[in-house]
């Protein structure tokens, strides 16, 4: 009998469902976001990487944890996915 421990519930429902269904990365995307990024991120420049996600959406810059590059690049992102395209 299989036993599942630790993480969150995503893993059982992956074991249950199978994995969910996403569009693939675009490499380009994340190119365009790193490039964006990367000046502030190799600063140490957490606020002023931080605005970029104020002036496009507040609530969730205010989520995140201070420091957090991976999600910051993620939602900035989501913009260029959901508002631009």
């Amino acid at each position: 009998m299989p036993v599942v421990v630790g993480g969150t519930m995503m893993y059982m429902h992956w074991l249950v469902e199978g994995t969910p269904d996403a569009p693939p990365g675009d490499a380009n995307l994340s190119a365009v976001v790193e490039k964006e990024l990367r000046d502030f991120k190799e600063a140490g420049d957490w606020e002023s990487g931080l605005d970029l996600l104020v002036a496009i959406n507040p609530e969730r810059a205010s989520q995140l944890n201070r420091n957090d590059w991976v999600r910051l690049s993620r939602y900035v992102g989501d913009y260029y996915i959901f508002i631009c395209s």
